[in-house]
């Protein structure tokens, strides 16, 4: 019976937010756009979030939850009763990459640590990184099973156009209004990878299945879903925002996120690890 209730509730926006695809920017939207109505959930257990987790988050999001967002939400099928209308943003998977060992070096560079590419790649859970996020592990077809049931797939590519697009295929309105955020410094750090040939064709290699995926929806999926937006034309950059402040609406969410919700989940942790 829990299974049926679950199914019988509104379909909750989920924003499947994959490393290095603007997803900060994007989130920027939403938090403009849902404030305190917006959860990035946190999982109980690392890495992926399920239907319990979200059952936590409600008790505390009082004000009613419109979308939940964050990197926790992999291959979400298999892990949510709750009915979510899913939507997403693919890079092309060389650039995307290549950006995420920029930020990864970046970030031991603070800590005083240097990081090569091959070194980087000898993580096996930086290959192939969108395919397992929407599919939960590397399969291919699983994946476009999948995203063949999300509400959108944009392209990072084609922001400003599959923003508008997901305005009109979200059952709740947007604030079309943004600026970028984490863009990428430090460009000429990928002649590291670029200017070696068996780095670069390492890079071909750990991403090869997310090429396919990523070409079926620059192919089928997004021309599909394009015209299913109806978007009028001319559609474009007149029709988004510059964001020159954060909003109210955006520390709001901010706050309620790091200052209450997040708290909370790790005491919950805390609990979980005595018990």
């Amino acid at each position: 019976m829990a299974g049926v209730n679950a199914k019988s509730q509104e379909p909750l926006l989920a924003f499947v937010h994959i490393q290095k695809t603007a997803g900060s920017t994007l989130k920027l939207v939403l938090q403009n756009s849902f404030c305190v109505q917006l959860c990035n959930l946190m999982p109980q257990v690392d890495p992926a979030a399920n239907e319990e987790d979200l059952i936590f988050a409600k008790k505390i999001y009082r004000f009613g939850l419109r979308c939940i967002s964050g990197h926790s939400l992999i291959g979400t099928s298999d892990h949510f009763e709750t009915p979510l209308l899913r939507f997403t943003f693919l890079r092309d998977p060389i650039k995307r990459c290549l950006s995420h060992f920029l930020h990864n070096k970046r970030a031991a560079r603070r800590g005083g640590r240097s990081l090569s590419f091959y070194e980087f790649m000898e993580d096996q859970t930086m290959w192939n990184v969108q395919t397992k996020m929407i599919a939960g592990r590397e399969d291919l077809e699983h994946a476009k099973r999948e995203l063949a049931d999300y509400l959108f797939v944009g392209l990072t590519e084609k922001f400003d156009e599959s923003l508008i697009a997901l305005s009109k295929l979200s059952p709740h309105p947007l604030r079309l209004e943004y600026k970028r955020l984490h863009v990428t410094p430090n460009r000429d750090d990928r002649h590291e990878v670029l200017d070696d040939p068996e780095a670069y064709r390492l890079l071909h290699e750990a991403n090869e299945t997310d090429q396919q995926l990523y070409d079926h929806v620059c192919e089928s999926v997004y021309p599909q879903l394009i015209e299913s937006a109806n978007l009028p034309v001319g559609s474009g950059p007149d029709e988004i925002g510059d964001l020159k402040h954060r909003t109210m609406r955006f520390w709001l969410s901010r706050w309620f996120h790091t200052g209450v919700y997040r708290q909370l989940v790790y005491r919950r942790r805390a609990r979980q690890q005595r018990s």
